[in-house]
């Protein structure tokens, strides 16, 4: 996962599954969290725990239109990510996702906002921009 100046870490559109075995290039979490994580509309499945590693971030986009099955769930562990400022979904796809974060036990746990957008072309990962 490639992380650029400002804290944004984009998962690659190629990536299709993801586990705990990836490393972050240009990453220093020691001063903080992830701003933002971008997760490809090609991810089918997470093996949890995928998401400890970017820990607390402050907004995650989720750009595929059907939420990834989660394999490996661990009990105690949550395996979605959660203490979010941000989680943007595609539009249609809110519903759906909501449901996951339920089927999932971690509905309770998202503190932030829900977000929509209708394509991705729409998005705006500036940073500055999160917190209006």
């Amino acid at each position: 996962m490639m992380v650029e100046e400002g804290q944004i870490a984009r998962v690659s559109s190629k990536v299709e599954h993801l586990d705990n075995t990836y490393s972050m290039v240009n990453c220093d979490l020691k001063n903080g969290n992830m701003e933002v994580v971008v997760l490809p509309s090609a991810l089918k499945t997470v093996r949890v725990p995928a998401f400890d590693k970017i820990g607390e971030t402050h907004n995650i986009y989720f750009l595929g239109e059907t939420p990834p099955e989660v394999l490996n769930k661990i009990p105690h562990l949550l395996s979605l990510p959660c203490y979010l400022k941000g989680l943007y979904v595609p539009e249609s796809s809110l519903d759906a996702y909501k449901a996951w974060y339920k089927q999932h036990k971690c509905y309770s746990y998202v503190k932030g906002e829900w977000k929509t957008f209708r394509s991705e072309d729409e998005l705006d990962f500036n940073i500055s921009n999160q917190n209006e």
